[in-house]
C-alpha cells in the first residue's frame, strides 16, 4: 500500500512538472499578443517591402509577436483547430502556428470586442450588396456604405446599410402595405409597397 502510495505521488508530481514545462512553453512563445486591425493583412518571408509574400491574415486574428526588425514584426499565429491545443515542446511549433513578418501598424494590442465584430460584418454586409448590385446609383452606393438611408430606397437596400429591424408593424389598405419598420436608438422607417417612403430618428 506504501509503495502504492509513492508510486501515485512521483506520477502527480511528474505529471505536474511537465504540465508546468508546457505552460512555460506557451507563456513564452505567446507572451507578446496581438491582434490584426487591418481588414486583411500580409504575410511577408523577410521583413522587407519587395519580400515574397506567402500569405494572408483575417482581421481580428490574434497573433504573437517574436521579434522586430524595421517596422516588421516576426509572428506566430495558430492554425485552423488548434487553439486549444497545448504546446509541448518548441520542436511542435510547425504544427501548432503558422509564421512570418507582418507589418507592426498593421497590428493592436487592444483585443476586439463583440462591438467590434458586429461592425465588421456589418461592413461586410454592406460591400457585398453593393458590390453584387453594380446599377445601384451612386448616391444610394454612397449612403448603404456608410449605414445610412434615403428616401426611395428599396427595403434590400435598407436591409443591407442598416440590418433587419427589431419590429415591423404592418398596415394594409386596398391599395397599398404600409411597414413601419423599428430600429433600435428610436429610429422609425416607412416602407410603403416596398420603398421606404419616410422615416423618423432622433438627433
Amino acid at each position: 500500500m506504501r509503495k502504492l502510495i509513492i508510486t501515485i505521488l512521483l506520477l502527480t508530481s511528474l505529471n505536474t512538472l511537465v504540465f508546468s514545462q508546457q505552460t512555460e512553453i506557451g507563456l513564452k512563445i505567446e507572451n507578446d499578443v496581438r491582434w490584426v486591425s487591418n481588414e486583411l493583412v500580409f504575410v511577408k518571408e523577410a521583413p522587407d517591402e519587395s519580400s515574397e509574400v506567402k500569405s494572408n491574415i483575417p482581421v481580428f486574428t490574434e497573433v504573437y509577436v517574436q521579434e522586430k526588425e524595421g517596422g516588421y514584426v516576426f509572428v506566430l499565429y495558430r492554425k485552423q483547430g488548434m487553439e486549444r491545443v497545448i504546446l509541448q515542446s518548441e520542436s511542435r511549433l510547425d504544427d501548432l502556428y503558422h509564421s512570418g513578418w507582418v507589418k507592426e501598424e498593421s497590428l493592436t494590442m487592444r483585443p476586439p470586442t463583440a462591438i467590434d465584430r458586429q461592425r465588421h460584418q456589418s461592413q461586410i454586409r454592406r460591400e457585398t450588396f453593393v458590390n453584387n448590385n453594380p446599377a445601384i446609383s451612386e448616391t444610394f452606393k454612397s449612403k448603404i456604405l456608410n449605414g445610412r438611408v434615403s428616401i426611395g430606397m428599396s427595403k434590400e437596400m435598407v436591409i443591407a446599410s442598416l440590418g433587419e429591424p427589431i419590429r415591423i408593424n404592418r398596415t394594409v389598405t386596398s391599395n397599398t402595405t404600409v411597414e413601419q419598420w423599428i430600429y433600435q436608438g428610436r429610429m422609425y422607417l416607412y416602407i410603403e409597397n416596398g420603398v421606404l417612403n419616410s422615416y423618423q430618428d432622433t438627433q
